[in-house]
């Protein structure tokens, strides 16, 4: 009976994380907490911004609507999430951000599909060809 909670619990996981990083603006936000460790709003804010207007064109320019946009996003709904999660801490008080302890599946399909991403971009760097050091460059 033990292993079938486990392997319940272990299945739960995976559900968990792969839906919480399919969405983009969650998934920019947990690579920039990765980096940072904790941010502000504002500033996490910015950089999801940046990172979705790149992804839909490279040489599209972040508007302040599309960065307040992101920005109540976050707050509303990503944010929160992931806090319910157990991913991040977020203080709505002060907008202050921080990546908890995550499961080291999460890490794991984090610094993947980073590195995946740089390589698709053509910004590897040449620690990226090893996946567990695509963590480390200066992704943002």
């Amino acid at each position: 009976m033990a292993d079938e909670s486990t392997e319940a619990d272990a299945s739960e996981l995976v559900n968990t994380v792969f839906e919480t990083v399919s969405e983009d603006c969650r998934r920019y936000a947990l690579y920039a907490l990765s980096e940072w460790g904790e941010s502000d709003l504002e500033t996490l804010a910015t950089v999801v911004a940046g990172w979705t207007q790149v992804n839909a064109n490279s040489t599209a320019v972040v508007t302040p609507e599309d960065r307040e946009a992101v920005l109540v996003a976050l707050h509303h709904t990503h944010l929160p999430r992931l806090e319910r999660e157990g991913f991040v801490r977020y203080d709505r008080e002060t907008g202050r951000v921080e990546l908890a302890e995550v499961p080291e599946l999460l890490e794991t399909v984090l610094a993947r599909s980073l590195g995946q991403r740089r390589r698709e971009s053509g910004s590897a760097s040449p620690g990226d060809a090893d996946w567990h050091d695509s963590r480390t460059d200066d992704a943002l």
